[in-house]
């Protein structure tokens, strides 16, 4: 949602009510945009979680008094705040970012600031570490550009409807995300539609074009006519040669084989003319089908148009026609841990995976420095890759390179948004940033 500096204010005053005599219990985590911060009160027994979700470059916080079921796989974060009592919540002075002290000197910094929301551990003062990596500005964080010196006084007094105040943000956030979700699906499907209705429509007229040149032309078996009614005009080795059309009363240039006699020659128009009947055929038959398409085409696109829910829109998502069998014969495929991985066959075939197959958020591997196959991690909703995972496709990327006789092979890898195909590049050459490397065991996999 939009974070307002006076939404904050009214944030950390009910946090600050609802965190009193409550200790850190944990942090974790199950992908790069969800944490969650769990809270433990020794003297209520209770638990207290704020589970921070990044979507659609927005920041939404939601609460809960219950404790939350971890969902399998998850990472720990903050292990340096476990056990620490809360000794006060407080908003950065008119800022939208707010921090909560613990004992010994941790502070806890909430930034929400839309795409550029983060939360940092703090020791002293001093960063330790902050969650979203790719929020480069935070990796020199300065408290003191958010706070002054002498630390902001808190407020004495309760807030005394923050139960009130996390269920409005729990029922507004929900709201939106439930209304994010239903137009993005709305624009993504009124796209899908446009951009099959504009294909359909140019093949429809390219069609209809080749069905009026093929009715125009002059009827191939009444050249074949022409030919054997002139057998003995027509010399031998020419490629064309020029007759009168008895059926239209003009002079009509014929293409010939040379290698072929004048009767051959008219053979050979017979037979294109039985070919012509089923051209005429199938092109009337393609006709009919795309046109077809094109209303049913029309037709889901007013549909989704005039929706107002996501049940209404799911009827109208494309099926789609390449089947799980297809990819897997198209790329090498395995399977690691729950994860799929699939291996470029070679260069064209690395470009169409890497660039036609893949998300943006699976992970990509390569060789370092050397040819090679380009390797695909197929990204998991909520789940962080694990390192057996990237360890097992970096040997893949090694014994499928030109680097496979080495025992050890540099692999590069990155989140497959940070892969570019540079203008005029070969195929299978790409250029790729924020890339981490691992050395890997060229090893022949089973798929």
């Amino acid at each position: 949602m939009k974070f307002t500096a006076g939404l904050v204010t009214q944030l950390a005053g009910a946090l600050q009510e609802r965190l009193h005599n409550h200790h850190f219990y944990e942090a974790y985590s199950t992908g790069n945009d969800e944490l969650y911060l769990v809270f433990y009160s020794n003297i209520k027994e209770t638990f207290f979680s704020i589970r921070i979700l990044w979507e659609a470059r927005l920041c939404f916080l939601f609460f809960s008094d219950e404790p939350v079921l971890k969902p399998t796989p998850h990472y720990y974060f903050f292990n340096e705040l476990k056990g620490q009592e809360v000794l006060c919540v407080f908003q950065h002075p008119g800022n939208r970012s707010f921090q909560i002290d613990f004992e010994n000197d941790f502070q806890l910094v909430c930034k929400l600031y839309d795409g550029l929301s983060n939360v940092l551990l703090l020791h002293e003062g001093k960063l330790l570490y902050h969650f979203r990596k790719n929020i480069t500005s935070d990796y020199s964080f300065s408290l003191a550009r958010l706070v002054n010196e002498v630390k902001p006084e808190t407020k004495e007094e309760s807030f005394t409807d923050a139960s009130s105040f996390f269920s409005r943000m729990n029922e507004s956030n929900r709201s939106f995300l439930s209304h994010f979700a239903f137009e993005e699906e709305k624009r993504k499907l009124l796209s899908y539609y446009q951009t099959e209705i504009k294909k359909t429509t140019a093949y429809l007229l390219k069609t209809e074009q080749a069905l009026a040149q093929l009715r125009n032309a002059v009827p191939l078996e009444e050249i074949g006519h022409l030919l054997m009614a002139n057998l003995h005009l027509i010399p031998q080795g020419v490629s064309e040669y020029e007759l009168i059309d008895f059926y239209r009363d003009r002079p009509l240039k014929i293409k010939l084989k040379k290698d072929l006699s004048a009767q051959q020659n008219a053979e050979v128009y017979y037979r294109k003319a039985k070919n012509k009947k089923n051209e005429e055929q199938q092109l009337l038959e393609q006709l009919s089908k795309a046109k077809s398409k094109l209303e049913v085409l029309a037709q889901n696109f007013s549909l989704a148009e005039q929706a107002q829910t996501l049940k209404q829109l799911k009827p109208l998502r494309p099926v789609s026609t390449t089947s799980a069998n297809d990819k897997t014969e198209r790329f090498k495929q395995f399977h690691h841990n729950g994860f799929t991985i699939l291996v470029g066959k070679n260069a064209a075939n690395n470009d169409e995976l890497t660039f036609r197959y893949s998300h943006k958020n699976d992970l990509w591997l390569h060789a370092r420095d050397v040819s090679g196959s380009h390797v695909i991690i197929r990204y998991r909703q909520g789940t962080i890759f694990p390192k057996t995972v990237i360890e097992y496709a970096a040997s893949l990327a090694a014994y499928y390179s030109k680097a496979k006789g080495s025992s050890l092979v540099p692999v590069v890898y990155c989140e497959r948004k940070f892969v570019r195909k540079p203008k005029g590049a070969a195929p299978g050459e790409v250029s790729h940033q924020k890339s981490e490397m691992i050395m890997a065991e060229p090893v022949k996999l089973k798929n």
